[in-house]
């Protein structure tokens, strides 16, 4: 059954509240809600859908791969997990040889977590057209100083 699901900017900023533990506003728990995810990660797609991404690359955890799910679907594009371990970066996931790749998470929460994933995808041939969160973050703000993509999310209102 396919649900309608508002997309206004108000209705994701309410989405996002509800997603957010309960004094903690620096997480998100897109498992508690579907409903909400479902429109935070609809109004992603329709933001990030204008950059024709054929990819989308998260860290490998459970909201991410949430969120992504709700992304790829929308946009029509496929999902590139990265990992790290003991301090080496990789893909978990084949990637195309030739794709346009929009960063997604829940929350950058350090300058590494975004920066690592441009350079995996950049060392695999992927070009980045867009960044993109569903929490405001200081590593989003040093994307949009930098102006090398676009950067997205709902706090920051309709992309350019």
């Amino acid at each position: 059954m396919t649900t309608s699901h508002d997309t206004s900017t108000e209705a994701v900023l309410t989405a996002v509240l509800r997603l957010t533990p309960a004094g903690d506003d620096t997480r998100l728990n897109l498992l508690t809600d579907p409903s909400a995810a479902e429109v935070v990660g609809r109004w992603i797609a329709d933001e990030v859908r204008q950059y024709e991404p054929t990819v989308v690359a998260v860290w490998d955890d459970p909201q991410a791969a949430v969120l992504a799910h709700i992304v790829a679907r929308e946009v029509g594009c496929v999902v590139v997990r990265v990992i790290e371990t003991e301090g080496l970066v990789r893909l978990v996931d084949a990637p195309l040889a030739v794709g346009r790749v929009a960063l997604l998470a829940d929350r950058f929460t350090a300058e590494n977590s975004l920066g690592a994933l441009l350079g995996v995808v950049e060392n695999h041939g992927l070009t980045t057209v867009a960044v993109a969160a569903v929490v405001d973050s200081e590593p989003l703000d040093h994307a949009v100083a930098e102006g090398r993509y676009p950067v997205i999310a709902p706090s920051r209102g309709r992309a350019a």
